[in-house]
């Protein structure tokens, strides 16, 4: 007798590295993984409509019955409309360097590129701004730990700097059979400094150490 794969939530923020995560994780035999819950656009994508009707719903199909985990990104910033009694595990992404991770954001608000496009734009920094994105971030993960439920923590840097360590340890942590599963092929949309990217770095920079972020 097969039992029905688990439920998996990868649970974060905006440019924290879902989309790495996911689309690595996804290279594991035993694992499915589809994109966003919660967004109002829909998807022409088979496997996330059976992913997400099973999910919500237990229907379960030949497309995913063959996996020991399904998953979806839960981005904190969207409503869920999910009983959290309905997944099993979570896994929450977050980015150490907050600078890096507001920048990201920024960029790719205002490029409307998310992925696969190096960026050569440089952005003016107010203080308001960081303010505001510390609070969200702060606000966003106090909830998510505050629901009582069972996650493993998982750094993005961590990810970047050692890969095959990090993405192990959540396979333990899922209880899968460990494979070398391959990183997801992306290009990194950021590579400079924050100083590079920050027009007004010199006059923001202590402020920031401040605020312990340098």
């Amino acid at each position: 007798y097969k039992m029905k794969p688990k439920k998996c939530a990868l649970v974060s923020t905006p440019r924290s590295g879902t989309h790495y995560l996911r689309m690595s994780l996804d290279n594991h035999p035993k694992v499915r993984w589809t994109g966003e819950f919660f967004r109002n656009c829909k998807s022409t994508s088979k496997s996330y409509e059976r992913i997400k009707s099973y999910i919500y719903n237990d229907l379960c199909s030949t497309i995913i019955d063959q996996y020991d985990y399904v998953g979806f990104v839960w981005h904190l910033t969207l409503e869920s409309d999910l009983d959290l009694s309905k997944i099993d595990e979570f896994i929450l992404l977050k980015r150490r360097n907050i600078l890096e991770h507001l920048c990201s954001l920024l960029i790719a608000t205002k490029t409307g590129r998310w992925r696969d496009a190096k960026s050569k734009e440089k952005i003016e920094l107010n203080m308001a701004q960081l303010n505001f994105f510390i609070d969200r971030q702060n606000k966003a993960y106090k909830n998510f730990e505050n629901l009582g439920v069972r996650y493993k923590t998982v750094f993005y840097e961590d990810l970047c700097e050692n890969f095959s360590q990090t993405i192990k340890s959540v396979q333990d942590y899922l209880g899968l059979e460990c494979f070398d599963v391959f990183p997801a092929r992306l290009k990194k949309q950021e590579t400079r400094p924050v100083g590079d990217i920050i027009s007004n770095y010199e006059e923001v920079k202590w402020t920031l150490k401040d605020m312990n972020l340098l």
